[in-house]
């Protein structure tokens, strides 16, 4: 197999990230973590033998195995000193790769002659579940924040500002090409200057805190005005590249210096730029409810007809679920995730869930029910049906 990562497929060549040592100890313990709750799953899901049932329920343990492994080196490229652009394309070749590891050590059809047909659609599950996680969504907000804080290449090397600026420039086009510009640029525009104009004398002194408002307060004025243009995925891309440009500026605004010339130096300070930060977070969340509000929803490929999704308040599986999402994590302290509503349904695999949040027509009009009905609790309810099944 071309790209098996056992026999030193194309895949990993693609993988430029090195890891520090202490890194990759890290990454290293947490799979073995990982691999070892997998084992266990695995082992009382065999006792009675394989069979239709069980082989799903060895993918979905597979799938959070390679969820699992995937994250933990998400964890350490994000933290590691590689500029962003190495990191993500290392993350984009190392999910396949640890997918395929995944299914070649532990499907039940690996070695068969015709196992083409199940790697592939293994591929496409697990990368189905990856990209749709909440993780993944946090994840781009991180590279996009980064990406901002890189573009004025502070190593002069000058090979990753080019790459960054040429993508912010791409991004302002993209809002530039929408009817919608020019009159949210001149609102944004008069509104800020109606803020600078009612501002104090303290606002005038860089490192104030009265200046630290105004500066926020011009943040989330120009946040505003690229945020009422998000309307898909792609321009939801660009508005998170927007965001890190506008906290350089932030800070610039701030200090009177660039980041690469007047990086924090005390508490008092890294507390200024983490409140800067925390608008960006802010703001990128609200992009991402402005999507699940407008009921975003993937194009479909295929002539198949869609599960009928009207029940329950008619919004789109993946979009109901993202609001649903949403919600408990504002409203209670467990970070919830998609995994706890198929097991609150009470399915010991992710396979119905899949097929229902994608609209395939394996979907039935029952999934639909028992999903919807979780989706219809509180998050307090929701916690405590968790806490009654022993899922947490």
């Amino acid at each position: 197999m071309t790209n098996d990562p056992q026999s030193g497929g194309d895949q990993a060549h693609q993988i430029t990230l090195v890891l520090p040592v202490e890194a990759r100890a890290r990454l290293e313990l947490r799979r073995a973590e990982a691999e070892l709750e997998f084992r266990r799953a695995y082992q009382d899901l065999i006792k009675g033998g394989r069979n239709e049932k069980t082989d799903e329920n060895i993918e979905g343990l597979m799938v959070q195995l390679a969820y699992a492994v995937f994250f933990a080196f998400a964890e350490e490229a994000v933290n590691s000193r590689s500029d962003t652009f190495t990191v993500r394309k290392s993350l984009e070749a190392y999910l396949p790769v640890v997918v395929d590891k995944v299914f070649f050590a532990n499907h039940p059809d690996a070695m068969r002659t015709n196992r083409d047909e199940q790697r592939a659609r293994f591929h496409d599950m697990a990368r189905f579940i990856v990209m749709n996680s909440p993780g993944w969504l946090e994840l781009q907000g991180v590279l996009a924040e980064r990406a901002g804080l890189e573009m004025a290449s502070p190593d002069g090397s000058g090979e990753v500002a080019p790459a960054m600026e040429k993508a912010l420039g791409d991004a302002i086009k993209l809002f530039e090409s929408y009817s919608d510009f020019s009159r949210v640029q001149v609102r944004m525009r008069e509104r800020m200057e109606e803020a600078m104009r009612n501002s104090s004398a303290d606002a005038r002194t860089f490192g104030s805190k009265a200046r630290l408002q105004c500066v926020l307060g011009l943040f989330d004025l120009r946040a505003e005005a690229f945020w009422e243009l998000v309307s898909d995925m792609r321009t939801q891309n660009a508005f998170m590249l927007v965001l890190g440009s506008l906290e350089r500026a932030a800070w610039q605004e701030y200090t009177g210096w660039p980041i690469e010339v007047a990086r924090p130096a005390s508490a008092e300070s890294e507390a200024d730029i983490e409140t800067i930060h925390a608008r960006v977070q802010q703001w990128t969340k609200d992009g991402y409810k402005r999507l699940v509000s407008r009921g975003d929803r993937p194009t479909r490929t295929d002539s198949r007809p869609a599960v009928s999704v009207t029940n329950g308040g008619g919004a789109h599986p993946r979009a109901a679920v993202d609001a649903f999402i949403l919600k408990c994590n504002q409203e209670i302290s467990l970070k919830v995730n998609r995994r706890h509503v198929w097991l609150a349904v009470g399915h010991t695999a992710a396979r119905q869930f899949q097929f229902w949040q994608a609209s395939d027509p394996k979907a039935t009009a029952q999934d639909d029910q028992n999903f919807r009905r979780i989706l219809a609790m509180s998050p307090a309810d929701f916690e405590a049906l968790l806490k009654k099944k022993g899922i947490i």
